[in-house]
């Protein structure tokens, strides 16, 4: 610990000696780790983070097939028909979303609503935190018309106020009665703000009109793959019996997060690897720095060497500057990547899934962390080996033939001042050797 609170406080004497070199080699290597950071941010939020919902594996997105339309959203008769004959959903519910206009005590806005059938937030896993969810007399055609909000939206609209059972909310001209608020950070479907029960519409007769997904939760112990065979047997059977009457010739069950996620995985891994590749250019930059400046303290290191000093010694000191650049660079590029997450969700045009999940959290620090030693461990490691490959002799040598031409120099201009008698030029070599004596 004494040896390297040394080679540390060593490092910044000679940062400060060449401030503009250390600010040039940590901004590189902070453009490099905060670009990186920013992407992997994005990467962890939407795509190895897990759904923030109790038992997320067992939430999958169910879908009814045509031979010529592929996967398709379900109708109400074909979606009764699978719901009722399945044995392998603890629940299946539809949804469907649209922006409705609404009043808010006078205030008119416009609400992403989410209309959802009778066991979607059993499917879901979550209850309201504040409130309570949908009664049987609110999930009826031409039953009491209730309301579920979201946080933000309790907290945006009506400050968080623990009484809502005397609140309301106008939508498409309809007083709705708010009876409750959802967790923070829920707001599924498409970032739903409003749950209403899709039971208030009559059902629709028609097995063409695909107007609702539908999600199930698993049973414990029903693989996906076994829920998939068991409603594409269903879907064939309803085929088989109903003809052209349904365009429904099959069904499959996906994950939901494989649903969600899926079309964009390729192009996140692919911006991924290209900042990757900006992290090894600007490592590639920085390792040029450390090398020039290395062979401007050639003769410093040489000496050390003559004078006793072994190759683990230098290799010690060179990875505790590495460090150092590496570890400002790292925190600098941490302030970058949450300016470039911020950055990267504002310019999002709507395609990305999941950017409520997308932030700076402790596993992209980690990261930011990791890879901010490996660069100063690579760096370190590189510069050092360059320096104990180099020749102490001929450093010395070439160190002492400066100094003697030097020297030789100085006895000249002073042999042909004398030898051509120039008085100013003369006055100046006294001068210099006065002040030298």
């Amino acid at each position: 610990m004494v040896t390297f609170l040394n080679d540390l406080r060593f490092a910044l004497r000679g940062f400060a000696k060449t401030p503009a070199f250390a600010a040039l080699t940590i901004g590189t290597i902070a453009l490099g780790v905060g670009a990186t950071t920013a992407i992997f941010s994005v990467v962890d939020g939407v795509l190895l983070r897990s759904l923030p919902y109790p038992g997320p594996d067992r939430i999958v997105r169910v879908f009814q097939i045509a031979e010529d339309r592929g996967q398709n959203n379900f109708s109400d008769a074909n979606f009764a028909d699978v719901r009722d004959q399945s044995r392998s959903f603890e629940a299946l519910a539809q949804a469907s979303t649209w922006i409705v206009p609404a009043t808010i005590e006078g205030e008119a806005v416009r609400a992403l609503t989410a209309s959802v059938s009778r066991d979607f937030f059993r499917v879901m896993g979550l209850q309201p935190l504040d409130g309570r969810a949908f009664v049987e007399e609110e999930q009826q055609v031409g039953g009491v018309r209730a309301v579920i909000i979201s946080h933000e939206y309790w907290r945006d609209h009506f400050g968080g106020a623990r009484n809502l059972s005397d609140r309301s909310i106008i939508l498409d001209g309809q007083p709705h009665r708010i009876v409750g608020a959802m967790p923070p950070g829920f707001a599924f479907p498409d970032g739903a703000q409003l749950w209403i029960p899709r039971e208030l519409r009559p059902t629709l007769p028609s097995r063409t009109a695909l107007n609702w997904r539908v999600y199930g939760r698993l049973r414990p112990g029903v693989t996906l793959s076994a829920a998939s065979q068991e409603i594409d047997r269903i879907a064939r059977d309803l085929k088989r019996i109903h003809g052209r009457d349904t365009w429904m010739s099959g069904a499959a069950a996906v994950e939901l997060r494989e649903q969600l996620v899926g079309a964009v995985r390729p192009r996140l891994l692919l911006m991924l690897g290209a900042a990757g590749l900006l992290l090894v250019i600007a490592c590639a930059n920085v390792l040029n720095l450390l090398l020039a400046r290395a062979s401007t303290r050639q003769r410093e290191l040489a000496v050390r060497v003559a004078l006793g000093a072994t190759h683990g010694r230098l290799l010690r000191q060179s990875l505790t500057e590495a460090l150092v650049l590496a570890v400002a660079g790292g925190a600098l590029g941490v302030v970058l990547a949450i300016w470039g997450v911020n950055a990267l969700i504002a310019m999002e045009p709507g395609n990305l899934p999941r950017t409520g999940d997308i932030g700076v959290s402790w596993p992209t620090i980690l990261f930011a962390i990791g890879v901010s030693l490996a660069v100063a461990v690579v760096l370190g490691a590189l510069a050092a080996q360059r320096v104990a490959s180099s020749d102490v002799r001929e450093s010395l040598a070439s160190g002492q033939r400066s100094m003697s031409g030097g020297r030789a120099t100085g006895r000249a201009r002073r042999w042909r001042c004398t030898a051509h008698r120039l008085p100013r030029c003369a006055d100046r070599t006294t001068a210099r050797d006065s002040g030298g004596r």
